[in-house]
């Protein structure tokens, strides 16, 4: 019985989660570019893939918005948010740029990209814009 005082310490060092436990995973706050949108364009949609990575959070969904998160086994996880109609399109990238926090849990092959789907209701057309992993800033 006087040994279980001393291996208490012991105990808690071996179970109690620390990020060298966790193999290094280290959680990101995503930061898209700004895009420009011109007076009559809109975001209808944006998909964002990553590689070796797990969505943490997702800081906010807009009003009348349906996001689908993807985390399979495979290591490659998808995020896609889209408006319900079009009078709940984003006119305003910056509500967009912070959506997501991320637990890398790969660093070697880590990778992130994104699609941004735009509509321009008054010229009745659309665009895409695709972001990669170099023009997204992560934060810790």
């Amino acid at each position: 019985m006087r040994i279980l005082p001393l291996l208490f310490p012991l105990f808690m060092l071996i179970c109690v989660p620390t990020r060298a436990a966790e193999g290094g995973h280290s959680v990101h706050k995503v930061i898209l570019p700004k895009v420009k949108l011109a007076k009559s364009e809109c975001v209808t949609q944006i998909s964002i893939t990553t590689t070796c990575a797990r969505w943490f959070k997702i800081n906010q969904i807009p009003n009348d918005w349906s996001v689908t998160a993807m985390n399979p086994v495979s290591e490659v996880s998808e995020f896609v948010a889209q408006t319900g109609h079009g009078s709940s399109a984003i006119r305003d990238f910056e509500l967009l740029r912070r959506i997501l926090e991320i637990r890398i849990v790969g660093s070697s092959c880590f990778d992130i990209k994104a699609t941004v789907l735009i509509e321009d209701y008054v010229k009745e057309s659309s665009r895409t814009v695709e972001i990669t992993k170099g023009q997204i800033k992560l934060l810790p």
